[in-house]
């Protein structure tokens, strides 16, 4: 007997202006199966301890960053819903009129990437090809909207 199963797989929660945007990625599987995948996004306000459903990303992914800036919210790399393959793409998100558009692309698909905002610049840490695990930093300068490699050494701990 197949039966559909509605898994939460990835949750994401940056914070913007005092509220928490929720970003829940599902599978949906038969007999552990991916078929489909989508995107449920929520923001939830912890002053009056409210939730309203705000606009999916226009590319559905899994395993990817989600950051948020001064004035926008990233959703950087990832898995696309063809499969695992990662995807290059990076879209923000304006919470001031519920939109989504993409930004420039990453040079490399990647997922299972780290993400931080310091200085106008999103620096994205680590995270797979698909095929091989990343020690490296792309940095995107937001003044620019460039992305560059952070050149420099990189030392392990092991």
């Amino acid at each position: 007997m197949n039966m559909l199963h509605r898994k939460p797989f990835i949750f994401f929660a940056p914070c913007f202006d005092e509220v928490i945007f929720i970003k829940q990625s599902f599978l949906t599987s038969v007999s552990g199966l991916t078929e489909d995948s989508h995107n449920h996004c929520e923001v939830y306000n912890p002053i009056n301890d409210t939730w309203k459903p705000f606009a999916s990303p226009k590319v559905q992914r899994t395993n990817h960053s989600l950051i948020s800036s001064s004035s926008f919210i990233y959703a950087i790399g990832g898995e696309g819903p063809a499969g695992f393959e990662p995807v290059i793409s990076m879209e923000k998100y304006d919470p001031s009129n519920d939109t989504w558009c993409f930004a420039p692309p990453m040079r490399v698909g990647k997922s299972g990437t780290c993400a931080v905002e310091v200085d106008k610049k999103i620096y994205v840490i680590g995270g797979s090809t698909g095929h091989n695990v990343l020690n490296s930093c792309d940095v995107f300068d937001n003044v620019t909207q460039e992305w560059n490699e952070l050149q420099g050494e990189h030392k392990s701990g092991h």
